[in-house]
């Protein structure tokens, strides 16, 4: 019986995660909306859909100042010239993030 409990729950918190992260809202302020505590849903978060980066898996690889920037994650190098977007950037590193590429 236990365990349908926790299943049901990590169900619940789940559903509540992506709820939050669709509506575009930081987790403060959609906590706050939703009367939940902030530190439960970043427990859940934490638990439910662990960061699949982490500093170790980051290289760090130097070049000259003019060159740009080079970022290497588990064997994938992104190149970014000295003028590069900083929006597509962050749009690069979203994607990566999530899993979706």
């Amino acid at each position: 019986m236990a365990g349908s409990i926790s299943l049901k729950k990590r169900q619940e918190w789940k559903s509540k995660i992506l709820k939050q992260k669709e509506s575009g809202l930081s987790i403060k302020s959609w906590c706050r909306k939703n009367e939940i505590a902030s530190h439960l849903l970043h427990y859940w978060k934490k638990q439910l859909f662990p960061e699949t980066f982490s500093r170790s898996c980051f290289t760090e690889l130097t070049s000259d100042k003019n060159a740009g920037i080079v970022i290497e994650c588990k064997g994938t190098r992104i190149y970014l010239d000295s003028c590069f977007d900083p929006a597509a950037l962050k749009t690069c590193l979203t994607i990566l993030r999530t899993g979706k590429c």
